[in-house]
């Protein structure tokens, strides 16, 4: 559903980029910069941009949707999720006098110095992190992807409809990550669920962090309403708060669900790792955390829930677009 949905957003950016005016031009070939990380960290992710953008292009030409006679043209640069080399092809790009507009992928910060140097065509992020508060007084650009306050508000009222009460959660410490637990403290606070205990792990965690986080978790328990709740920790086989046999789930150990925020690659790690310990409620997913989830991993996100805003704005539903972005999906998934 992940690549689907980032794909649909790549694709998005052509209408964007048409409602900036760049088609207008009376050139023979309008070119599109793109900077994406299509190997190394985020390469998947890179390279659903890259099909989607390619399919789309094809179909602007194909029904001449830029024009009589206009070609499009996509010139692609790898950043390989390198914050040099994204700088690099950003002013490259942004500097080409044949280049009109910039699509870019897989590095914020280098998205924010370039602005910081006046971009003088229209670019768009297609990153989740969110650009353009770093970036107010910039003109020329846009972001498209789903906003962290959205999907928040979405898991949240997802989470109350389903009764939860108390949750963990666990997200990485770039800043989307950082945004999330912002953003969902104050959904959650709203729709009075608990966040019980948080877990930060960095972006490229290693398994002893993220089997820590997990097990962090799953032991978790709530502070005992009256004095004596807890067993007495003097006889054989039990522990008094706080002395959780590391790896085991006490009877009932554990918030109500954990909503997982990080990457895809982190998702199935801690998944894994948080099943591994004994832990069977539910998970709730932000749409970055979701990528190929059915197969090979459906075991340890069941029962999972997979969270995602909406892609399609209903005040297009019966316009020529609409029919042009379903005939888009149709052919992508073909």
């Amino acid at each position: 559903m992940r690549r689907l949905i980032a794909a649909a957003v790549a694709a998005g950016v052509m209408g964007a980029v048409a409602g900036c005016g760049v088609f207008a031009s009376p050139a023979a070939t309008v070119v599109i910069g793109v900077d994406l990380p299509l190997t190394g960290t985020s390469s998947d992710t890179g390279q659903v941009y890259a099909q989607a953008l390619e399919l789309r292009v094809e179909q602007i030409n194909e029904q001449q949707l830029a024009g009589q006679d206009v070609h499009v043209e996509l010139r692609v640069l790898d950043n390989h999720g390198e914050h040099t080399t994204a700088t690099d092809n950003l002013q490259q790009l942004t500097t080409d006098p044949d280049v009109v507009a910039v699509i870019t992928a897989g590095c914020v910060s280098c998205l924010v110095h370039a602005s910081q140097q006046h971009l003088a065509v229209p670019t768009i992020s297609l990153d989740t992190d969110d650009v353009l508060t770093a970036t107010p007084q910039t003109r020329w650009l846009f972001r498209l992807a789903p906003d962290p306050g959205d999907n928040a508000d979405r898991i949240s009222q997802t989470m109350a409809d389903h009764g939860i009460q108390t949750v963990a959660l666990v997200h990485t410490t770039d800043p989307y990550g950082i945004a999330g637990d912002r953003e969902l403290h104050d959904a959650t606070t709203r729709d009075h669920i608990d966040i019980v205990t948080r877990q930060r792990i960095p972006p490229d965690a290693d398994q002893d962090a993220v089997e820590a986080a997990a097990e962090a978790i799953a032991t978790w328990q709530p502070e005992p309403e009256f004095p004596g709740q807890f067993p007495d920790p003097q006889l054989p086989g039990q522990q008094a708060p706080g002395q959780e046999v590391p790896g085991q789930v006490a009877e009932d150990g554990g918030p109500d669900a954990v909503v997982i925020w990080t990457g895809p690659d982190q998702a199935v790690a801690f998944a894994t790792a948080l099943r591994d310990t004994g832990y069977t409620r539910h998970l709730y997913l932000d749409l970055t955390a979701v990528d190929q989830l059915i197969s090979p991993h459906s075991d340890v996100f069941t029962p999972a829930t997979a969270v995602a805003t909406a892609t399609i704005n209903p005040d297009i539903a019966t316009t020529p677009a609409a029919a042009q972005r379903a005939d888009w999906f149709a052919t992508y998934l073909s």
